[in-house]
């Protein structure tokens, strides 16, 4: 066994000791003549237990034919390979165990011959590092995908959302109007009061649109009243039995809850429209409700497709939804079933789902509390009542959807206003320092000049007398409302325009 000579051990002993890494010293036959105490506390072996030991010993068995060939390369042409020149490199340790490392070489011509001195480091530590490193920044950079989609499916949206409240805009203030100067003949009546009721539906489907987002969040602002409940599931089953061709059943008993009536009412529609989408044509579908001691119950039952057990689990999570059949298309978001869980726990309630299978139908059931001091309730309006505005004002009308603009300028009228009309907003600049109005309603999403520049334009050159100013809008967004607010609009408005908050935002608005 060929050993490292006795007249350059004692220095080299010294100098591998030192080190700050495992050293080991192999001859071209791949013989260990050398090995400082931190590559024997390295791999586990005793001291001087290396010495006379191939170097493959070292090695993986997996790695050990390929390091027999490198080693023979390396003897040929010796050259100086610092740490991280190589590939992935890993260690044996005596018990078997294998760990990552980092290899130099450095060729030495000795009297016995050339040999190699290898420091051996074991990166392990680092490695984990550099993995969590990369998790990490894995994980960032999926964390930024997730909030650019939720920021483009926000901004996606909220641009629907406006752009459908255009023509619910114009459509709404029309039936106003037709409430008004209608005729009182029951068909006409009761076709405005249908219209009327599938127009407010359709407003609070593009409210859950913007809603989507926020209700993950809980920001949504209840405004509580006492609450007849079989009342309140009379008024949705009427929406419901007019387009749906599936029996509904209806059984409940005297109950009142504190709750705001609107978000209640989207409880109820949402769980039939539910219903109704996944029980085929003929079907039945049953709602019951009643008190259960403290707990006010609203069940609504189906003989339809059913879910299976995973479903059930999942079926209130944002966008999930059950398997659709080619012949059915109700469509849907998939948030519906979201919004119910959300808006009855802000109601302090409870829901939950059951289903005994696939084609065995399924069951929701809603726990809320009773109110606590039961009082008359007040009958509910089923339309807008117009009135004549005593106390007329001049008012501007800036906005670029032709039909928008008309019937907001026939119920301003019907109200006893002098209305002026802009399309556009230079014009509409125009109309305001000539007219000097009382109001102007501002489009926001004007051309040319959009209604952030407008008020900006108007509040410049009309310092002295200035008119209340109020944003219009199909933008709802609580950032959206900040930015009307910042730019110093005195009102806002939601498209489709309530006439009532109409009236009111200009009476408690105006300075006269």
């Amino acid at each position: 066994m060929q050993r490292f000579p006795d007249s350059s051990r004692q220095a080299f002993s010294v100098l591998l000791d030192a080190a700050p890494d495992a050293m080991v010293v192999v001859d071209r036959r791949g013989t260990v003549v050398m090995a400082n105490a931190r590559a024997n506390e390295l791999f586990g072996f005793a001291q001087d237990e290396l010495i006379g030991q191939a170097v493959e010993t070292l090695v993986p068995e997996r790695y050990r034919h390929s390091h027999l060939r490198h080693r023979g390369s390396y003897f040929h042409t010796p050259a100086v390979r610092p740490m991280g020149a190589g590939l992935e490199l890993f260690g044996l340790r005596k018990d078997g165990s294998e760990f990552p490392v980092e290899i130099s070489l450095s060729p030495v011509t000795t009297e016995a011959g050339p040999m190699a001195i290898s420091a051996i480091r074991d990166i392990t530590d680092r490695k984990r590092a550099d993995e969590e490193r990369v998790k990490l920044a894995r994980e960032q950079a999926a964390r930024a995908e997730a909030e650019q989609a939720n920021r483009l499916k926000d901004e996606f949206l909220a641009m629907l959302a406006h752009e459908l409240r255009n023509p619910l805009a114009a459509v709404n203030t029309g039936l106003g109007i037709l409430n008004s100067i209608g005729g009182d003949q029951a068909e006409a009546v009761a076709a405005r009061q249908i219209m009327g009721r599938q127009l407010r539906q359709l407003s609070r489907m593009v409210d859950d649109l913007l809603d989507v987002s926020r209700v993950s969040t809980g920001k949504i602002a209840l405004h509580r009243q006492l609450v007849d409940v079989p009342e309140l599931i009379a008024r949705c089953i009427a929406t419901m039995t007019a387009n749906s061709r599936h029996e509904i059943s209806v059984r409940t008993q005297p109950v009142l809850v504190d709750a705001d009536s609107m978000r209640l009412e989207q409880i109820v529609m949402n769980l039939l429209t539910n219903a109704v989408k996944y029980t085929p044509r003929g079907g039945s579908i049953n709602v019951t409700a009643g008190r259960d001691g403290d707990t006010a119950l609203i069940v609504v039952e189906d003989t339809g497709v059913g879910m299976t057990a995973d479903l059930t689990e999942r079926v209130f999570e944002l966008f999930v939804q059950g398997e659709r059949s080619p012949a059915r298309s109700e469509g849907g978001l998939g948030i519906g079933l979201t919004l119910v869980k959300r808006l009855v726990e802000m109601h302090g309630g409870s829901v939950n789902a059951m289903s005994a299978g696939p084609g065995r139908g399924s069951r929701f059931t809603v726990r809320l509390p009773v109110a606590a001091t039961p009082q008359p309730r007040t009958d509910c309006q089923t339309g807008v009542t117009l009135r004549t505005n005593a106390a007329g004002r001049r008012i501007v009308v800036v906005e670029d959807n032709a039909d928008v603009r008309d019937v907001l300028r026939m119920l301003l009228q019907l109200d006893g206003h002098e209305v002026f009309e802009a399309e556009d907003g230079y014009t509409g600049l125009k109309v305001v320092l000539d007219v000097r109005p009382d109001v102007a309603i501002i489009d926001i999403g004007l051309p040319g000049m959009n209604g952030y520049e407008l008020i900006e334009a108007i509040r410049t050159r009309t310092a002295v007398i200035t008119p209340t100013l109020i944003a219009l809008t199909g933008y709802s967004r609580a950032e959206d409302r900040e930015r009307m607010e910042e730019a110093g609009f005195d009102g806002i408005l939601i498209k489709p325009v309530d006439p009532d908050i109409l009236r009111e935002v200009i009476d408690s608005r105006t300075r006269r």
